[in-house]
């Protein structure tokens, strides 16, 4: 089987860019409120919006590899779990 844990993720990319467009909004709302001029809150949303969206998809990244480490291939952890919970009573 071929491991896939290194190759480049869309969750990373679609984490990433969630957060950086946020990081966006929320600097540019935050810079017009406080009275900045426009050009100036544009180049700090866009500065902010580059380096949101890098971390964010590198943790992004690191989180599929996580997950993809940590599972099983074949899934007995997960029935074995849930054979450990005990059946809830109804109310």
């Amino acid at each position: 089987m071929v491991s896939t844990a290194n190759v480049p993720s869309a969750w990373g990319r679609l984490i990433g860019s969630m957060v950086g467009l946020a990081a966006f909004a929320i600097m540019i709302l935050r810079g017009l409120h406080v009275g900045n001029p426009g050009d100036v809150v544009l180049k700090r949303a866009l500065v902010g919006l580059l380096i949101a969206t890098i971390l964010a998809g590198i943790v992004g990244h690191l989180a599929r590899r996580i997950l993809i480490e940590n599972s099983d291939s074949d899934g007995a952890g997960t029935r074995e779990a849930a054979d450990s919970v005990p059946p809830s009573e109804p109310m």
